[in-house]
């Protein structure tokens, strides 16, 4: 068998940043346990069992998947343990955008995709699932690779150039709700070109999708506001590689993708609380429901302004194997999201009855460089070097009103070692540190009329971080087919911080505790190895944190809020793939996990010396998943189940069973996807039915949120229809 793995397998392994794109090969030799070989630039032939649990997805995996679903959500959880279920096409991905309980960082080619300061939640948006060569996902904390991965890392690794003649693949799709195929069908059309001398080679890649109307189970339309229904999706992408002679190679790539509404369906009467969905009312496009509403009781000059979101990677990478040091690997980035939302009402808090239609603009900005050296010392396997970013947010509205947030700049340089040591023929010990600088810089600002403290005067001025971050872990060969892994890493993140300043009561941003940084503790112990032909992974996980962060509704119930307050969580998760017949194989996956938080300070919503539990958007019920892939004579067919079960630790607060705004309860749900492939002429036919059993459910994460707008039920069952020609 053999995996593509990444720079971040890499440098989890061997270093505190990203290496050079390198080949796993695990075969099974007699008896002996099958291990991870990473051949890369400077470590050719190094056995690299990690300390840690990771899953690598492939391009087949995926490509198969997309059979059913364009959801990127919906892929990492059935093969991810302790991946919450999908939002279901909602654009923000909170409450599936954690493992083990705490947020995620997403990479795409090893380009940070989150930003540091205010989490919408929307990062997955910015993915062409059909430009993904494979998928690979760190499960726990860790800061090797900066701020921002308190629970788990996920890099995505997009399609490479090939040495050879043009290679097309062209694709054509279209998915639909069988009760209403007219209004619901999604055309999709893609292709891509490779090829080049073995000097340099290109790629090149595009796709385009008018996703129309989803239905739910009763057949009845869904708001598109939130989803990404009627909408116009466009994505391309390219790389470029210079191979400059057998040691060293420049490679460039780029990927853009725009999102932009061409309709709008508006969610009414939706109550999280007493369980009601909210229903669809045509709006049209570039109006939000107040608006909207405003609008047809007679308010005039409220002018429609379409949302669009446009998502940009740009990569340069220089690697010389040859390098008097070891393998130098030198990254230069810069990505951007810009965006503007739909035509909304905004009302003055500082001056009552000031009432404004217009939007809110996203720009966003993360520039950075890399540098890291490779080498071998005796029995020592050593990474080092630097980190570099700037990243800028601002967030202006069309109006006039002061910013609803402040302008943020945020610099950081970061200096890491990571070394992995053979102390015996059994025992393997990786460590490291990374020792990061971190500013983030304010103006002076006036709280946005649109907060509930509007009008307060903040001084600004820069706010620093310094923190040394420490990993450790031990791989221990207990047999030919069986072995223990531990580990230890320290998780760092920012996230939120302008949840906190924001709307702000006080007098300079040095003065607001919220904008501490979160700093967890994580620990990890497991076993994995073979049994026969199959092979699993069992692993226990805790992490706590003095200075948690959950992101929960205001007293208005419609503001996000953080709320600070020492954290633990803790859980288990499985995973087994085994070969069922010659022709019939299985994946399986199980994980749970729990989280509790302890109140520092009375607030409205928790008393001080209270422990209770992390809500839903934190914390997934427990999963069970299972993968059947069968290869007949001429064909290839695929049965995807998953299971994920309810969760209800908390207490109502009054006698009428209302739950607080940050706890609802999560009902279970029983999910299956299919999909068939034939080979056609030169390429390949394929059919997906996603939701295969129609089942009427709102989606776990949105259950957990108890936010009325997007308290929507799924879509129900929808086919999808493709096919795919190389020539």
């Amino acid at each position: 068998m053999t995996l593509q793995v990444s720079p971040s397998l890499v440098a989890l392994c061997v270093a505190a940043s990203l290496s050079a794109p390198v080949l796993a090969e695990t075969e099974r030799q007699g008896e002996a346990l099958e291990t991870m070989i990473i051949s890369g630039s400077a470590i050719d032939g190094t056995v690299m069992d990690v300390s840690r649990s990771m899953t690598v997805i492939s391009q087949d995996q995926v490509e198969r998947y997309l059979d059913t679903s364009n959801d990127f959500g919906q892929l990492l959880a059935q093969v991810v343990p302790g991946m919450a279920l999908s939002t279901d096409g909602v654009q923000s991905q909170k409450g599936q955008n954690n493992l083990r309980g705490r947020r995620i960082q997403l990479l795409i080619d090893g380009v940070p995709q989150n930003q540091s300061f205010i989490d919408f939640g929307q990062e997955f948006n910015g993915i062409d699932p059909h430009n993904i060569e494979r998928i690979e996902v760190i499960r726990g904390g860790t800061a090797l690779y900066g701020n921002g991965a308190g629970g788990g890392l996920i890099n995505v690794i997009t399609k490479k150039p090939q040495v050879g003649e043009a290679q097309h693949r062209s694709r054509v799709s279209a998915s639909f709700n069988p009760d209403d195929i007219g209004d619901s069908i999604s055309p999709m059309v893609s292709h891509e070109v490779t090829g080049g001398s073995a000097f340099v080679q290109g790629r090149f890649g595009a796709s385009y999708e008018v996703k129309q109307a989803s239905f739910d189970a009763n057949g009845d339309r869904l708001p598109s506001d939130f989803r990404a229904d009627d909408t116009d999706n466009l994505a391309l992408n390219g790389a470029v590689n210079f191979n400059l002679d057998t040691d060293r190679s420049l490679n460039l790539s780029a990927n853009y993708r725009k999102v932009e509404e061409n309709d709008r369906w508006c969610p009414e009467g939706g109550n999280a609380a007493a369980g009601t969905p909210a229903h669809a009312v045509h709006c049209g496009v570039g109006l939000d429901y107040n608006a909207w509403k405003d609008q047809q009781n007679g308010v005039e000059g409220i002018a429609a302004n379409k949302e669009w979101n446009t998502y940009q990677n740009y990569t340069a990478r220089y690697q010389d194997m040859g390098f008097a040091l070891g393998m130098l690997d030198v990254s230069l980035y810069h990505m951007r999201q810009d965006g503007e939302t739909d035509t909304m009402r905004m009302t003055s808090k500082a001056s009552s009855g000031d009432v404004r239609y217009g939007y809110n603009e996203t720009q966003f900005r993360n520039t950075g460089a890399r540098a890291m050296v490779t080498s071998g010392l005796a029995n020592t396997e050593i990474s080092y070097g630097l980190d570099a970013q700037w990243q800028r947010f601002r967030q202006p509205n069309s109006v006039g009103f002061q910013p609803n947030t402040p302008d943020i700049d945020q610099t950081t340089l970061a200096a890491f070692a990571q070394f992995q040591t053979l102390l015996t023929d059994r025992l393997t010990l990786d460590y490291g540190v990374r020792y990061e600088h971190n500013i983030q810089s304010f103006d002076d600002f006036v709280v946005s009329e649109l907060q509930s403290n509007a009008g307060n005067q903040v001084a600004g001025g820069d706010v620093k971080y310094d923190r040394w971050l420490p990993n450790a872990g031990l791989v221990y060969q207990l047999n030919a087919d069986h072995q223990l892994f531990a580990s230890y890493a320290q998780g760092f993140t920012t996230s939120e911080v302008l949840r906190g300043v924001r709307n702000t009561s006080a007098s300079s941003v040095a003065e607001a505790v919220e904008i501490e940084p979160i700093l967890s503790d994580n620990y990890e112990i497991g076993v994995r190895g073979f049994m026969g032909q199959a092979t699993y992974s069992l692993a226990a996980f805790y992490s706590e944190s003095d200075l948690g962060a959950t992101l929960i509704l205001g007293d208005d119930g419609v503001a996000s809020v953080s709320e600070r307050a020492p954290e633990e969580i803790w859980g288990v998760e499985a995973t087994l793939r085994m070969p069922l017949t010659e022709r019939l194989g299985f994946d399986g996956t199980v994980s749970w996990s729990e989280g509790e938080r302890t109140c520092t300070e009375d607030t409205s919503k928790c008393t001080a010396g209270t422990v209770e539990s992390l809500d839903a958007t934190r914390i997934s019920p427990w999963k069970m998943t299972a993968t059947f892939d069968y290869a007949a004579d001429h064909g290839d067919y695929a049965l995807y189940l998953i299971y994920s079960g309810s969760r209800d630790e908390f207490e109502p607060i009054n006698a009428d069973g209302k739950y607080n705004t940050n706890q609802y309860p999560v009902d279970d749900l029983f999910l299956v996807n299919a999909s068939a492939s034939y080979p056609v002429w030169k390429g390949s036919l394929s059919v997906g039915v996603n939701n295969l059993l129609d089942e009427l459910y709102v989606p776990q994460p949105l259950q957990g949120q108890g936010n009325n707008s997007r308290y929507i039920y799924a879509s129900g069952r929808t086919v999808s229809l493709s096919y795919a020609i190389n020539w």
